[in-house]
Protein backbone atom coordinates (compact mmCIF):
# COMPACT_ATOMS: atom_id res chain seq x y z
CA UNK A 1 0.00 0.00 0.00
CA UNK A 2 1.25 3.62 -0.64
CA UNK A 3 0.77 6.72 1.30
CA UNK A 4 1.02 10.20 1.06
CA UNK A 5 3.11 12.59 3.17
CA UNK A 6 -0.22 13.08 5.06
CA UNK A 7 -0.46 9.91 6.26
CA UNK A 8 -3.44 9.35 3.22
CA UNK A 9 -3.94 6.24 1.68
CA UNK A 10 -3.30 5.85 -1.74
CA UNK A 11 -5.59 2.87 -3.33
CA UNK A 12 -5.33 1.57 -7.02
CA UNK A 13 -8.17 1.33 -9.12
CA UNK A 14 -9.31 -0.96 -12.15
CA UNK A 15 -9.47 -0.23 -15.97
CA UNK A 16 -13.32 0.52 -14.75
CA UNK A 17 -12.88 2.78 -11.99
CA UNK A 18 -13.39 0.17 -9.16
CA UNK A 19 -10.93 0.28 -5.86
CA UNK A 20 -9.13 -2.46 -5.44
CA UNK A 21 -8.31 -3.63 -2.15
CA UNK A 22 -4.92 -4.95 -1.03
CA UNK A 23 -5.62 -8.74 0.28
CA UNK A 24 -3.86 -7.66 3.44
CA UNK A 25 -6.13 -5.14 4.38
CA UNK A 26 -9.28 -7.70 3.06
CA UNK A 27 -7.58 -10.28 5.61
CA UNK A 28 -7.70 -7.60 8.00
CA UNK A 29 -11.51 -6.41 7.50
CA UNK A 30 -12.36 -9.99 7.67
CA UNK A 31 -10.79 -10.84 11.03
CA UNK A 32 -12.98 -8.09 12.72
CA UNK A 33 -15.83 -9.40 10.96
CA UNK A 34 -15.36 -12.51 12.54
CA UNK A 35 -14.72 -10.92 16.00
CA UNK A 36 -17.70 -8.52 15.70
CA UNK A 37 -20.84 -10.95 15.81
CA UNK A 38 -22.33 -8.81 13.07
CA UNK A 39 -24.00 -10.14 9.74
CA UNK A 40 -22.16 -9.91 6.98
CA UNK A 41 -24.49 -7.87 5.47
CA UNK A 42 -24.33 -5.18 8.55
CA UNK A 43 -20.70 -5.45 8.41
CA UNK A 44 -20.10 -4.51 5.20
CA UNK A 45 -22.65 -1.44 5.35
CA UNK A 46 -20.38 -0.18 7.94
CA UNK A 47 -17.53 -0.14 6.09
CA UNK A 48 -19.38 1.06 2.57
CA UNK A 49 -18.87 -2.14 0.43
CA UNK A 50 -21.37 -3.76 -1.34
CA UNK A 51 -22.44 -6.90 0.53
CA UNK A 52 -21.92 -9.30 -2.52
CA UNK A 53 -18.11 -8.17 -2.85
CA UNK A 54 -17.95 -8.47 0.91
CA UNK A 55 -19.36 -12.02 0.57
CA UNK A 56 -17.40 -13.31 -2.18
CA UNK A 57 -13.83 -12.08 -0.26
CA UNK A 58 -15.53 -14.57 2.68
CA UNK A 59 -16.09 -17.47 0.56
CA UNK A 60 -13.19 -17.54 -1.09
CA UNK A 61 -11.62 -17.52 2.84
CA UNK A 62 -13.54 -20.29 4.04
CA UNK A 63 -12.25 -22.91 0.87
CA UNK A 64 -8.74 -21.47 1.27
CA UNK A 65 -9.37 -22.36 4.77
CA UNK A 66 -10.89 -25.57 4.21
CA UNK A 67 -14.12 -24.94 5.95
Amino acid sequence: MNTTQGGELVLKTDTVGRVRTPLARREQLLEEFEHSGLRGKKFAQLLGLKYQTFATWAQKRRRARGT
